[in-house]
């Protein structure tokens, strides 16, 4: 409306003034409408409508994929003594540190956790009769289990501590004893399978035989150094 009526003022800001008021609009509100639709019809020079909006696009998808990058960093380096799969208090916990830089939401996207179940378990932990029937049971279990294990000295797996546990009237499924043993960190004896102790430090010097192979270098070629019994027949044929 602007645009057709300007040539009726001397002026664009007092062709601005004139309609503004018509259209019930401040004078800035429609000096601003005018000038974006000057850009978007290529009159004025500037960003259109059209390339702003992606411009935005682009620079929320940006920071969001920066703030994610951030959030995946922290919580490798959180997680990484629980494995791969740490338990849901773990990563409660870790939301809890955070939520107060990053907030809850974007955390819970990048580890698959609904907000929803996040705010149930502050809940239940400000006031523990809204907690599930779960909770209370498998904390019970859990010192059964540690007793049970302990009682052992720490040799008994999944199986065995079930079938101690059984005789004492306590009803629990196997996968169950399996879980919370893994949230307790407990861990049996396997028959057959050495206890690792010790890394091998790859960068370490190996001692050379003398063809100048260390042990490992000449057991995958195949060779063998010679004894000093094969040497004495070698040198008396």
């Amino acid at each position: 409306m602007v645009g057709e009526q300007r040539d009726q003022y001397p002026a664009e800001w007092a062709a601005t003034s004139a309609v503004a008021p018509k259209l019930g609009m401040s004078k800035e509100t429609q000096g601003r409408s005018l000038r974006r639709a000057e850009r978007d019809a290529g009159a004025r020079p500037g960003l259109t409508t059209l390339d702003r909006q992606r411009l935005e696009k682009l620079e929320r998808e940006t920071k969001e994929r920066r703030r994610s990058n951030e959030i995946l960093r922290k919580a490798s380096a959180s997680f990484a003594p629980v494995g791969a799969r740490p338990p849901q208090s773990v990563m409660y916990a870790f939301i809890d540190a955070h939520r107060a830089a990053v907030g809850v939401a974007p955390i819970c996207d990048v580890l698959a956790i609904a907000p929803s179940a996040c705010y149930a378990h502050r809940a239940a932990i400000a006031d523990p009769v809204r907690c599930s029937a779960q909770v209370p049971r498998d904390d019970s279990l859990c010192i059964r289990i540690q007793t049970c294990w302990a009682t052992e000295h720490g040799v008994y797996r999944a199986k065995k501590v079930l079938k101690e546990l059984r005789p004492q009237g306590v009803a629990v499924a196997r996968c169950t004893v399996e879980r919370l043993m893994r949230r307790l960190g407990l861990e049996g004896v396997v028959r057959g399978r050495a206890s690792r102790t010790t890394i091998p430090a790859h960068a370490a010097r190996r001692p050379r035989t003398s063809r100048g192979e260390t042990p490992r270098q000449r057991r995958r070629s195949g060779s063998r150094a010679p004894t000093s019994g094969t040497s004495r027949r070698g040198a008396a044929s």
